[in-house]
């Protein structure tokens, strides 16, 4: 019995557990092997069961809700169903309309500005004149198209008596220069002409009273506050005739209206007849009108001459110093002297004068300086630029050596105003462009001497360009001569 019972323990050492009383080695070999796997080794609180997160599941709505929609949608589709089906009867019971594009390239849309309703009134043609307060305008007012075109407010005139009427007259919103108070003022005014044997005049320009029916009234502003006439008009021929407009180059003129429509151009010239303006010195002109009448404006003030902009140049001798001018005779001075008013018109380098730029030029100058004696001066050509330094320079700078162009040039015209300006460019062309346009901007009145703007040497500097203008006998070109002091400034 005790050899199968150790068997059996050897074989199955953990089926049973003797007294500790027993067997002192065998209590140890158990303790030792067994406690792991015993049941009293085993914590009395167990651990922790986790916790089953919760499930998140989507709303579901109301049965009630649910209906609707699907009702909604069910109606939707039969409404789309039934659309298609009154289309399909639509095309089959109804022939389509053939619509035929025009043939070409589609023109775009205009602008804004070109959909307004076009004024056609300004133009109106001088067999439709009549008197201003009798005229309904095209624009601005409301029905006025329908009543001019209709004709109701006009005054029904027989033909034959509205042709009689035609008859043009001569413009003249001058002073009254030949009464006693004008006289008593400004004095006596000295008549104008083209030529030194004073008998070649510009004639009048000349107007029709009233306006084409249906002229448009000003929309913003006021004639009147501006002291515009606004009942009288001007054609083509009496506006621009007297300049050239009207008969051939070869007579003078601009060649210009000899076909097409003539009817009123033979009043033009019933007083003075056509001018042959070929080689007429506009500027020689007004300087002879401008000294037929000095007696009426004030002396010109000494000139401040900047050396800077215009080099010191000599002084005039003060033996040769012109006194009192001397008044032209059978002249009558007044007691006020008229202001005289500059007239400045600037173009572009490249501007071209065609024909009729020419003929409002004729106008300017006769109408605001000859026929006045010489209250305005228009200044348009006869200005002279010339480059007297060209050369290259070298900068240094932080991004190395850069090359430019220095270009110092000199502007006159001839009648005693002289500039000189400078310019520095990586072109050479800007740099050009740049010192003739200070140049021009630098002008200043020079005083003359014998009709002469250099009549003695002259040494300047300009910046760190010395310069020396010697004097030559009239008709000779001035020589210039200059240092390298240049060099000093620009390395």
């Amino acid at each position: 019995m005790g050899k199968k019972d150790s068997s059996h323990r050897e074989k199955y050492p953990y089926l049973s557990r003797e007294s500790s009383f027993e067997r002192d080695e065998e209590y140890y070999s158990f303790s030792d092997s067994s406690y792991g796997t015993s049941d009293s080794a085993r914590p009395i609180l167990r651990p922790p069961i986790p916790r089953k997160r919760p499930v998140l599941r989507p709303y579901r709505f109301p049965h009630t809700v649910m209906r609707c929609v699907c009702l909604g949608v069910f109606c939707a589709l039969l409404l789309f169903v039934f659309a298609l089906f009154r289309v399909t009867l639509i095309h089959t019971f109804i022939k389509p309309i053939e619509i035929k594009l025009p043939e070409g390239e589609l023109l775009p849309r205009p602008p804004q500005w070109e959909r307004f309703p076009f004024l056609k009134r300004y133009y109106g043609g001088i067999k439709t004149l009549v008197p201003r307060q009798n005229n309904v305008p095209e624009y601005p007012g409301e029905e006025v198209d329908e009543k001019v075109k209709s004709g109701k407010g006009l005054p029904t005139e027989d033909k034959k008596k509205r042709d009689s009427q035609l008859s043009s007259f001569i413009f003249d919103p001058y002073p009254h220069y030949t009464s006693p108070e004008y006289i008593a003022k400004y004095g006596s005014k000295k008549d104008c002409f083209l030529d030194t044997a004073e008998k070649v005049s510009v004639p009048y320009v000349r107007h029709y009273n009233g306006v084409p029916k249906g002229f448009p009234d000003a929309i913003i502003g006021s004639n009147e506050l501006l002291g515009i006439k606004d009942d009288i008009c001007f054609d083509r021929f009496g506006r621009l005739g007297p300049y050239g407009l009207g008969y051939g180059s070869r007579s003078g003129g601009s060649g210009a209206g000899l076909e097409g429509e003539r009817s009123g151009i033979e009043s033009v010239w019933e007083d003075v007849p056509p001018v042959d303006f070929r080689g007429i010195q506009w500027a020689e002109v007004q300087d002879r009108c401008v000294s037929a009448n000095r007696h009426r404006f004030p002396k010109p003030s000494k000139p401040r001459v900047d050396s800077f902009r215009t080099l010191p140049l000599a002084k005039r001798p003060e033996g040769d110093q012109k006194g009192t001018e001397t008044v032209p005779a059978n002249v009558t001075i007044g007691t006020d002297r008229l202001p005289r008013v500059a007239f400045i018109i600037r173009t572009w380098h490249d501007f071209k004068y065609n024909k009729e730029s020419i003929m409002y030029l004729r106008s300017l100058i006769s109408e605001l300086s000859l026929i006045s004696g010489g209250e305005y001066m228009q200044q348009i050509k006869g200005l002279r630029v010339k480059a007297l330094v060209t050369h290259s320079v070298v900068n240094q700078t932080r991004l190395g050596k850069i090359r430019k162009t220095y270009v110092l040039s000199v502007a006159g015209n001839g009648k005693g105003l002289l500039g000189i300006g400078e310019g520095k460019s990586e072109e050479p062309t800007e740099a050009r462009v740049q010192s003739q346009y200070r140049a021009i901007r630098n002008m200043q009145p020079i005083l003359r001497y014998e009709d002469r703007t250099i009549f003695g040497d002259v040494k300047g500097k300009v910046g760190a360009v010395e310069l020396q203008l010697m004097h030559r006998p009239p008709g000779k070109v001035s020589s210039i001569s200059r240092s390298n002091s240049w060099k000093e400034k620009y390395h």
